[in-house]
């Protein structure tokens, strides 16, 4: 900020600059890499805490104990561990919880170590970082039990060989040193084409697609490039050296005599296994991808309760321009209202502080206000605070009442709208119009205007309309809804929705024109689009579906690669007995079938246990399945059929070699 705004002033320290219409004084310019302890966002500007009253208003830490985002860092002594930290913060709590039960009676706080990935939200991203770290083990071994397949093929045919070099004096050590030279090269070479690929594939990647992630660098460095050349070099000597050492001692006499080139079953039974074991990992990416796209297609069919074409929104916080009163927020937002709605195309303007399928969310309980003590009666909900001409302008119809309207006066009865869903489990058979409903004393803490000591949190609020199901701020949640009057429960935090004819690139400039002529104090609007939140709710479903998408399909390339070099060495190892077979009177299509249900009845085992794993896998992930079941028989299905037909066009070509095998070249074959 000091280059980029400020111009890089050497005076800076002792400037004053204006934020949200105050004055604050430069006290000190951060190293250009420092990002706090945030190091997951890029930081501009460092404000004292203390300093908050005056930023936030009404809505500062000095009166409200209700939000959650404040954080707390310290260094422990050097003779203290975590476990004592805990202990001291569990005392500290209770007594807070004892102070102040309204807000503290079910908080508690845990110390956890400093790290690069937040607290908040660590153990799902280090499930997420593991799964995908998982998946690409599962393709390493996949590639592993390619080359130890390959290998051990290879040396089987060589057994002769190796049988020789031993007679004429060579040493097992000289023979372990000479195949793993072999292998070792093998490893130099793909591994050098492996890192051509790395650097083409980062640089078709666009660090946007991982917009949540500052500075981030997708080019190969040093450090992972070392990482993945030791990887390559390690796992070469692991699954080398197992081929290596199971051929450097060959039975000489058996050996020498032996006409076919050795290897026999020890070698087939070993590369069958892992060839299998092949098909199964395939399979469980393939079916992963499936339930994900499967997943995406429902969400594109679910009823959304809403209608997203070109519904445009901003966002407005309005403490930070002082607007934190009702009566002073109002005014302002009226005039916006109007100045947004006077635009050619805008058919309905309105605010609220959410619309569905945003990301955002508030989540509280109510109970029925003549049952609100009974024992298990809350029900836990999500509700967002609405304006007028709300349902008109997202496109939610009222089943029954009506909807939130401009006389909900801060003075009059409080008045909510429901979901059918929440009616249904409140009053079930009976009519909830008309009826009251009590929020837990935690979502009245929400709103600074409010004195909650004063009793106003006992207030009822009365059911003045049905809507049917509304999707939740998150896909993967389908919470109850309770729509809220804003004007009687009112936030500085805010959006300003708008319906158009028109897309939201069509309308954005004027839309923000608009705004900033009724209020040009604020800073420049931002415009999304409905449509582009909609996208962004299923950005984790769709990356998941992607990489597992991309995964699989190399499985199922490596696996079609170790079915082809199975059923290829086999043929080989047999053409003599099929020559036999066919001088006998076998018919071509004999053979050919007989190759083909040899490919099956390798790849079966692997399939079977692979679909298991997908079934597992997917069941820890139920949540992100958009309703879609772990056991999805469409995904199971289609997957291994998908499976099975690249088995049998893998084991084609080298079944159809045999099936041509002349009985009498075969017969005199070695």
């Amino acid at each position: 900020m000091w280059q980029n705004r400020l111009g890089g002033r050497q005076d800076i320290v002792g400037l004053t600059i204006t934020l949200n219409r105050d004055p604050y004084a430069v006290v000190g310019v951060a190293p250009e890499a420092f990002r706090g302890h945030r190091t997951y966002t890029s930081t501009d500007l460092w404000v004292p805490i203390t300093q908050h009253p005056f930023m936030a208003g009404p809505n500062s830490l000095e009166r409200d104990r209700g939000p959650l985002w404040l954080e707390v860092l310290g260094r422990l002594r050097a003779d203290a561990t975590l476990d004592e930290a805990n202990a001291a913060l569990q005392t500290v709590f209770a007594w807070l919880a004892r102070e102040y039960p309204e807000s503290n009676e079910d908080r508690g706080a845990r110390a956890v170590a400093f790290g690069p990935v937040p607290a908040y939200g660590r153990a799902e991203s280090m499930m997420a970082t593991g799964a995908l770290v998982g998946l690409a083990g599962l393709v390493l071994l996949i590639i592993c039990g390619n080359v130890a397949g390959m290998v051990l093929a290879r040396s089987a045919t060589r057994e002769r060989e190796i049988a020789v070099r031993m007679a004429l004096g060579s040493g097992r050590g000289r023979l372990v040193r000479h195949l793993m030279a072999e292998a070792l090269l093998l490893a130099l070479i793909g591994g050098g084409v492996g890192i051509l690929l790395a650097f083409w594939a980062t640089g078709t990647l666009s660090p946007a697609y991982f917009s949540d992630v500052p500075d981030l660098s997708l080019g190969p460095n040093l450090t992972i490039l070392t990482f993945s050349l030791l990887l390559t070099l390690g796992t070469t000597l692991v699954f080398g050296l197992f081929p290596a050492l199971r051929f450097s001692q060959p039975d000489m006499v058996s050996s020498l005599k032996d006409d076919t080139g050795g290897g026999g079953r020890r070698v087939g039974r070993i590369h069958r296994v892992a060839t299998s074991a092949q098909a199964g990992v395939a399979l469980s990416l393939i079916v992963t991808c499936s339930l994900f796209v499967r997943a995406l297609g429902v969400m594109e069919r679910r009823d959304l309760g809403f209608e997203p074409h070109n519904l445009m929104l901003t966002r407005l916080d309005l403490s930070q321009q002082g607007y934190s009163t009702p009566e002073a927020g109002e005014a302002v937002l009226n005039r916006m209202k109007e100045s947004v709605a006077s635009l050619p195309g805008v058919t309905s303007v309105t605010v609220a502080d959410g619309i569905p399928l945003d990301l955002l969310g508030n989540v509280t309980s109510v109970s029925r206000a003549d049952r609100s003590d009974e024992t298990g009666g809350r029900t836990t909900v999500e509700f967002t605070l609405v304006g007028d001409a709300y349902f008109e302008t997202i496109g939610t119809p009222i089943l029954r009442g009506r909807g939130i309207e401009r006389t909900d006066e801060p003075a009059s009865e409080p008045v909510v709208v429901i979901t059918q869903a929440l009616a249904e489990r409140l009053w079930p058979g009976e009519e909830a119009v008309g009826r009251q409903l009590r929020f837990s004393a935690r979502f009245h803490q929400l709103f600074t205007h409010r004195d909650v000591l004063s009793g106003d949190s006992a207030r009822a609020h009365t059911v003045v309309g049905v809507v049917g199901h509304v999707a939740s701020s998150r896909a993967t949640e389908d919470w109850p809804h309770v729509f809220v009057s804003l004007r009687q429960n009112y936030r500085p935090q805010v959006m300003l929705v708008v319906k158009a004819t028109a897309s939201a690139a069509a309308l954005a400039r004027p839309v923000q024109s608009a705004i900033l002529a009724a209020q040009p104090t604020l800073p420049f609007p931002s415009i999304v689009s409905s449509e582009s939140l909609l996208g962004r709710s299923t950005e984790a479903q769709r990356r998941t579906a992607e990489m597992a998408a991309a995964l699989g399909l190399l499985a199922l390339l490596l696996s079609a690669i170790g079915v082809y070099g199975v059923v290829a060495f086999a043929v080989a190892r047999r053409t003599r007995e099929i020559g036999l077979r066919m001088a006998i009177g076998a018919t071509r299509a004999q053979v050919l079938g007989a190759v083909l249900r040899d490919a099956v009845r390798l790849a079966t085992p692997g399939l079977v246990v692979g679909a298991l794993i997908a079934v597992g896998t997917a069941a820890g992930m139920r949540s992100m399945l958009l309703g879609v079941s772990p056991v999805d028989p469409m995904s199971l299905g289609s997957a291994i059929l998908l499976l099975f037909l690249v088995v049998l066009l893998a084991s084609l070509v080298p079944a159809r070699r045999a099936s041509g095998i002349d009985p009498m070249v075969a017969l005199r074959s070695e």
